[in-house]
């Protein structure tokens, strides 16, 4: 939560909070030979969730589901994924970072 305050002298002064959404909790993945989906529980108060993927944290915006796959991959493809929950005032802090293999 963020909270700012505008001021003017000689005049009333006005405060804005801006509540950013929790990180996303409970990340579960499952695997196929070709494709890694993640799933998540969804975040009160969220508009969308971005999804970030490998060394280079590639991204996708405005993922709408608490779900993402990820497909086309080569068997034994080891993929990083972690989720920030958003809303109009921001983005979440990052979800736990885990790292899954797609299955030979």
């Amino acid at each position: 939560m963020y909270s700012f305050t505008k001021r003017k002298c000689q005049e009333s002064s006005s405060t804005l909070t801006l509540l950013l959404p929790n990180a996303p909790q409970n990340l579960r993945y499952e695997s196929t030979t070709d494709s890694i989906t993640a799933e998540w529980d969804a975040v009160d108060g969220a508009d969308s969730y971005n999804v970030y993927r490998g060394a280079q944290k590639n991204f996708a915006e405005n993922v709408t589901e608490p779900k993402y796959i990820t497909d086309g991959l080569s068997p034994d493809t080891q993929l990083t994924i972690n989720v920030t929950a958003v809303n109009r005032s921001g983005e979440s802090p990052m979800s736990e970072i885990v790292t899954k293999t797609a299955a030979e």
